[in-house]
């Protein structure tokens, strides 16, 4: 698939799916997985998404309280996301077929740059994501929350371990948040205010936005 021109031509659209811990990300993606299951929909997740990025990413979460180098860690999240995209994504869309994503690069650069607050590896960040991203979603969908409220909700969740991202506490988040608000403009963009609403209203929000975006 290297080197597959994806502009002008019929292909499935890609979606993306953010937004901070405690958003409720993952249960709207549950009820888009159910809604979409008849197979016209892949569904994929970062990092992981193929065998060796399922790898990279059990390395990642064995070694989060190690506190890996940024770089190191940048290169593990390219290192997966060069393997998915070739593997899974771009063969889907050629194939016809949608993807919804858990989580793509603006995930990294929130978490990994803004979260951590590493300015100095922004440049960095940018020429490895020209590198190996050549097909970015055609739609980011940001679950947009508080940061305090989103970490007193993960703090009140019942996790029975907590990761070393919530154990810095609430600035991080903050700081996360900031990453996600300040990048996704640059994305043809969808953000669902999660503020105070029920969860089953931000889950039919976000089944919408899908359903008209991908004309199902």
């Amino acid at each position: 698939m290297k080197g597959v021109k994806m502009e002008n031509i019929c292909r499935g659209k890609f979606i993306a799916i953010e937004g901070g811990d405690g958003s409720g990300k993952g249960t709207a993606i549950k009820i888009l997985r159910e809604t979409f299951a008849d197979g016209g929909v892949v569904f994929t997740r970062e990092p992981g998404g193929t065998p060796l990025g399922e790898q990279i990413r059990e390395m990642l979460q064995k070694n989060a309280e190690d506190e890996m180098c940024v770089m190191t860690e940048m290169l593990l999240f390219n290192a997966s996301r060069a393997e998915h995209l070739e593997k899974v994504i771009k063969p889907a869309l050629l194939s016809g077929k949608h993807v919804i994503c858990d989580r793509f690069s603006l995930s990294t650069l929130a978490y990994q740059i803004y979260g951590q607050r590493r300015d100095d590896f922004l440049d960095k960040f940018r020429k490895l994501d020209q590198i190996v991203v050549d097909v970015n979603p055609d739609l980011y969908i940001l679950l947009d929350l508080d940061p305090e409220v989103a970490h007193d909700r993960v703090m009140k969740s019942g996790r029975d371990k907590l990761s070393r991202f919530d154990e810095k506490g609430v600035d991080f988040y903050r700081m996360v948040r900031l990453g996600y608000i300040s990048n996704i403009g640059k994305f043809n963009n969808k953000i669902v205010d999660v503020g105070d609403k029920p969860p089953l209203e931000v889950q039919r929000e976000v089944l919408q936005i899908a359903k008209e975006f991908l004309g199902k």
